[in-house]
Formats: C-alpha cells, structure tokens, sequence
C-alpha cells in the first residue's frame, strides 16, 4: 500500500488529482521541479509496515481529538516533535 492509496481512501476526490496538480506545478515551477517530484515519488512508493501500524496507533486519539474539536497544534504536542 502506498502513501497516495492510504490518502485516497481517507480524503476520496480530492486527493485524486494530487498527483495531477503537483505534475503541473513541477512544469510550472521548473526550479521546484526536483523537489516535487520526490514528493511524487514517496507518495507512489510503498509505506513500510513499520510505518502502517505506527499510523494505525495513532489514528483513535487524532479522530478523537477532532470529534472535540481539538484541531490547533497546541493540541498535540506529540506532533512537535
């Protein structure tokens, strides 16, 4: 499973076109072109499973916190890190 799939399946339609928009402002920005375009690639490459279920452990207490509507930063201070 790669980034990009695990995206698609949370945020659906808009993400669809990630890849698109990013493609057209690498053409845009060919300066940034090299930058973007290792965005691309770790967006198509595979998560680890390391990575997965890190993510996975994660998910309960960030839903949570946005079903209180905790959503600044201040909020999660894990996330400084």
């Amino acid at each position: 499973m790669t980034i990009l799939d695990l995206l698609l399946k949370a945020a659906g339609a808009p993400v669809a076109r990630l890849i698109e928009v990013l493609e057209a402002a690498a053409v845009k920005a060919p300066d940034l072109a090299g930058e973007i375009g290792g965005i691309v690639a770790a967006l198509k490459s595979a998560a680890s499973t390391e990575n997965l279920v890190k993510l996975a452990s994660e998910l309960p207490a960030e839903i949570a916190n946005i079903a209180r509507g905790k959503l600044a930063p201040r909020d999660h201070p894990r996330d400084l890190a």
